[in-house]
């Protein structure tokens, strides 16, 4: 429970308000993740309340991430109040002066961060205040604060293992470190040499053990340190949705590469599990378990002709049509593609 966890990491310390503003920052995005249910799920309950003392999940919004922080920073008697509007985040004093946590804002938030141990962009001001010209706020003078404080508390070591890993990609995007020798296959186009670079950053990343969005967020923010703006472009990413049985929403994201002449290479990205490299069957396996695919959603897949197209119902909620055959090849490997995949 997040009460334990957090009294776990204050209690005993000499920290002063600050830092314990910042480990409780820090704690909820190790272990909170944002909610795939919300904007898929017509059932989902975006202004339910919620109490730090009793709360045991690990999906939220920024509504109920709102209410944990507001709640945990008055608990420490930290003065703050949280903002609710369209998008939720919440102010606190320190010392008379304002400050801003803001950990759900953005594609590549701060929930992605903590989790891949990156810097945060949204403690000590977020866009949002920078848009409302907030005269309290002195961006210049928030990063060499927040920097002696995460050594107070231990983030900077989590931190300086991702710059090694920054470092050593950027040295293969720089051709300063010649991945074709450390993996023992030589390149013949950009395509291949693409390939070969993702599968060495897969290989090092292992199991992507954050939820869905801060991992799909964090692949593509680290993709840009080992490939050039051109190999980025052979690189596209869809994103594939159902709602299960138990009226939840799943997501998998499908990464192509383009090789060439329409030659094309996927790997299916979801929580919990590594980066792997999947074949056309297998994609089309995800359409026979009611994920959205239409037929120009996934560039070079020659879908059965009985694969019908998703679509939406007027709640929201997304609907799969499919005719689904016994005597289909693909669907012998149901159980096998479910448990590799959920």
């Amino acid at each position: 429970m997040l009460k334990k966890l957090i009294d776990e990491k204050i209690r005993g310390k000499d920290y002063s308000q600050l830092e314990i503003a910042r480990v409780i920052y820090i704690e909820l995005g190790k272990v909170l993740s944002f909610s795939t249910d919300y904007l898929h799920n017509y059932n989902y309950d975006f202004f339910q309340n919620v109490d730090y003392k009793t709360f045991n999940q690990n999906q939220i919004v920024c509504r109920i991430w709102t209410q944990l922080y507001e709640q945990l920073l008055k608990k420490y008697g930290i003065k703050c109040r949280a903002l609710v509007d369209r998008h939720s985040y919440v102010e606190f004093w320190i010392d008379g002066v304002l400050w801003i946590a803001d950990a759900t804002y953005g594609a590549y938030t701060d929930l992605s961060r903590i989790k891949n141990s990156d810097d945060t962009n949204y403690f000590g001001i977020s866009v949002t205040q920078i848009k409302s010209n907030q005269p309290n706020i002195n961006y210049e003078k928030t990063k060499p604060i927040l920097e002696q404080v995460d050594k107070k508390i231990g983030y900077a070591i989590e931190k300086e293992k991702l710059k090694k890993l920054k470092n050593r990609l950027m040295q293969i995007k720089n051709n300063t470190f010649d991945i074709e020798k450390e993996m023992g296959i030589e390149c013949h186009s950009v395509g291949e040499k693409v390939l070969l670079k993702l599968e060495y950053l897969f290989q090092t990343l292992g199991i992507m053990s954050n939820g869905y969005y801060e991992s799909k967020s964090y692949v593509y923010e680290i993709e840009e340190c080992i490939l050039t703006k051109e190999e980025m472009k052979l690189v596209k990413g869809t994103e594939l949705i159902r709602i299960n049985k138990k009226n939840r929403v799943d997501k998998v994201q499908v990464i192509s590469v383009n090789l060439s002449n329409g030659q094309y290479s996927y790997y299916l990205l979801s929580p919990n599990l590594k980066i792997r490299k999947v074949s056309e069957k297998d994609i089309v396996s995800l359409a026979i378990l009611g994920y959205g695919i239409d037929e120009n959603s996934i560039p070079g897949i020659n879908y059965p002709n009985y694969f019908i197209e998703s679509c939406r119902s007027e709640q929201g909620s997304i609907f799969k049509k499919f005719k689904l055959f016994r005597e289909s090849p693909y669907l012998k490997k149901y159980d096998v593609i479910q448990a590799r995949t959920l």
